[in-house]
């Protein structure tokens, strides 16, 4: 040996850098997702197509990867095996999804007493086309669901496919091409799993730099008993049976599911983790001799449970219970059963079809879908993770059974399950304790709308009598004496929401008070409003009592023998506000017929009532100085006829009230104010008033804000350090 030689055997070794393993690596990603979608806001959408394209890398590969891991799965199995396989499979599977509607009955009653609360609901919604079971699940073209993504109906004929396998002989070099097959899948699988921490960066950067927290405020009771339920099935109770059933230690058990877990939950998607729940499943039972024949089964279980509802799936139903809570009609025993039962079949054909479905079952207002599709921007990714979960368990379950290795005595059983209840008891107890303190602060759709206000009003007084003249007209054409006396008398009608109305101050508001003030502005006077009936509004303009009547009034041709209008403002439909539950029986002419003798209400001489009559000679009309009677069953009135956009506004404030309109129109309304006749300049400068606020948009952004309920001054960008702090931007 030379001396450089012992000098160099004799030198310290040099400690080895410890590579970064990739579930640390994508922590670094989440991390530093969140902190760019902080920093640059909305600007961070740039990045979405790569968070894009990483998914759709991933999910390139997952799907013909499903087919021959079925296939070959079935295909090497005995007969006797695969009865064994789906007698168990079976089993376990209702084990879970009792497990899981328990859990979501649980959390239920996290919910506070609430003594009112209701939805603000601009936007109609679509509802999903219904899918059958048999559409989902068996297919006429193999390859044109495969090239759809309909993965229940490639299950199901891969199954068929594998299960013919198992009697054919000479299938030994098919079974070992699809190995190969399978194994080029897994590599180029492997490979796009080591791009995760950048395509996660992406994703993650892109929710932080968009998502609004104030838009999922109004939820926060569903997120609240949706994520602690969703939590603590995830990363407590379902280790903890694997634990006391396997024998698994807590700790081995989270570390071989953790990457799967990580890109589940930051993804949303957990189709594109089923590679490596395999491959967790397989490291922890590497060392058990008598679990190793029994692995090639498992290739098959986690495709063929990823097809049908898991305990993620399931937990959607806690929506329903949450929808009759905030709408002050909870679900009782025997409906929670029903939901159950129906809501767990409903399931196999997904949750955009099940949970409108099962919101019209229940009598709870439809358009709270909307909120379901808002709410599961924060709750997809909690789902995401507890299907990976309920797989990975449900899997070393049936591996456990399989070679023997589950704890099956009575007692163990028992207090799995009772140690697993009180879990979710204690937390559904923690919810409802937060809730309870929290959710004072929260404020209901009906004061939104009641807190709408004028935003720049002239000098103006309300009354809430007749005006009287005093004398004699003077002469003049009606815009000569405005002037000269400074000021405008307009009619008001106060039960023409969301065109006039009183606010929670006692203010005047509304779509057409608001254009008040501006003709008023343009005529540099002040107003005085004073109320009037649409049974005397003729009677009004011609004595000199008002000079112009602007709450919601249609173009009538029996009025315009008396009086005239300003050119049109806005077009309406015509409709019936209906009990929600009822919509579908005023679909058509056809479906209301049905009802028998039909009784409708509206306002006291509102001009719809010679056009329903009309519309439906038959139907019993009867009339209401106020709308509140129809929605207190005063007037014994099944529909109320109204224009939508008059119902829609209504419907906020009666959320278990839906507007309709039937296949065959009622017909459309005009709206326009009307003026005393002969008061030509008068009538002149309303019309070019109008024509000019069309052409400025300044009309469109009243209809934006009094109509649809869009506040400009709410529509802020997403607060970002580089805007709001550094004020880089604008």
């Amino acid at each position: 040996m030379t001396d450089t030689t012992l000098t160099l055997a004799m030198q310290p070794a040099q400690p080895r850098k410890r590579k970064l393993d990739i579930s640390t690596l994508i922590l670094i990603g989440v991390g530093l997702g969140i902190l760019t979608g902080l920093f640059f806001g909305e600007v961070a959408t740039n990045l979405k197509f790569v968070g894009d394209a990483f998914i759709k890398l991933l999910q390139m590969t997952i799907l013909p990867y499903v087919v021959v891991t079925i296939i070959t799965g079935f295909g090497t199995l005995s007969m006797a095996s695969a009865k064994k396989m789906a007698i168990n499979g079976g089993l376990f599977l209702l084990i879970f999804w009792g497990m899981a509607l328990f859990a979501v009955m649980v959390m239920s009653m996290a919910y506070p007493a609430l003594t009112s609360a209701t939805f603000f609901s601009a936007s109609q919604i679509t509802t999903a086309k219904e899918q059958s079971l048999v559409d989902v699940f068996v297919t006429s073209n193999f390859f044109e669901s495969l090239a759809k993504g309909t993965v229940p109906a490639v299950v199901v004929f891969s199954i068929l496919f594998g299960v013919v396998l198992i009697k054919i002989d000479g299938k030994e070099n098919l079974l070992r091409t699809l190995e190969t097959v399978k194994s080029a899948f897994e590599s180029i699988s492997g490979f796009v799993f080591k791009l995760s921490p950048i395509g996660i960066f992406a994703l993650t950067a892109n929710a932080a730099g968009t998502l609004k927290i104030e838009e999922l405020s109004r939820l926060q009771a569903h997120f609240a008993t949706y994520m602690v339920g969703t939590g603590l099935m995830t990363v407590v109770i379902l280790p903890f049976i694997v634990t006391r059933l396997v024998g698994l230690k807590y700790g081995r058990v989270m570390s071989a599911i953790r990457s799967a877990l990580i890109l589940a939950f930051t993804s949303g998607n957990a189709f594109i983790t089923l590679p490596l729940v395999e491959r967790a499943v397989k490291e922890l039972y590497a060392d058990r001799p008598e679990a190793a024949k029994h692995v090639r089964e498992s290739n098959v279980v986690i495709p063929v449970v990823f097809n049908f509802p898991t305990i993620g799936t399931v937990f959607h139903l806690l929506f329903i219970l949450f929808t009759g809570w905030i709408y002050a009609k909870p679900l009782g025993i025997g409906e929670h059963i029903k939901l159950a039962v129906v809501g767990l079949l409903n399931l196999f054909g997904g949750s955009y079809v099940t949970i409108p479905y099962l919101l019209e079952m229940f009598k709870l207002p439809s358009d709270a879908f909307e909120l379901f599709l808002l709410a599961r921007i924060g709750t997809d990714t909690f789902e995401s993770a507890l299907d990976v979960m309920s797989i990975f368990t449900l899997t070393l379950l049936y591996m456990g059974l399989a070679s023997g290795l589950l704890r099956r005595k009575w007692k163990n059983l028992i207090f799995t399950a009772v140690a697993s209840g009180g879990l979710l008891i204690a937390g559904a107890f923690a919810v409802h304790s937060v809730l309870s303190w929290t959710m004072d602060s929260v404020i209901s759709q009906k004061d939104v709308l009641k807190q709408m206000a004028i935003s720049n009003p002239v000098p103006y007084e309300v009354k809430y009598a007749k005006f009287v003249p005093s004398g004699p007209a003077s002469g003049d054409d009606l815009l000569t004496d405005i002037r000269r006396r400074g000021v405008l008398r307009v009619g008001y009608n106060a039960d023409s929401l969301p065109f006039a109305f009183f606010n929670e101050k006692k203010e005047l508001v509304g779509y057409d008070i608001s254009r008040a003030h501006d003709l008023a502005r343009h005529l540099g006077v002040r107003i005085e409003f004073y109320p009037f009936s649409y049974s005397e509004i003729v009677q009004d303009l011609k004595s000199g009592a008002i000079d112009i009547a602007m709450s919601s009034i249609s173009i009538n041709a029996e009025r315009m023998r008396e009086i005239d209008y300003s050119i049109p403002y806005m077009q309406l439909h015509l409709g019936f506000v209906v009990p929600d539950y009822m919509r579908k029986q005023f679909h058509s002419k056809a479906d209301m017929m049905k009802l028998g003798p039909l009784h409708v209400v509206d306002m006291t001489g509102s001009a719809y009532i010679p056009l329903l009559k009309a519309y439906m000679p038959s139907v019993k009309i009867s009339e209401t100085d106020r709308l509140e009677d129809f929605f207190e069953g005063k007037t014994g009135a099944v529909a109320l006829l109204s224009s939508a956009e008059q119902g829609a506004a209504l419907t906020l404030l009666y959320p278990f009230y839906k507007v309709v309109i039937p296949e065959e129109p009622i017909g459309d309304d005009f709206m326009a104010y009307p003026i005393a006749r002969g008061n030509s300049e008068f009538l002149n400068f309303v019309n070019t008033w109008l024509t000019t606020a069309k052409l400025s948009d300044k009309a469109q952004n009243e209809y934006n804000y009094w109509i649809l309920g869009k506040d400009p001054k709410l529509v802020k960008p997403r607060w970002s350090v580089m805007r709001d702090v550094l004020h880089w931007v604008d």
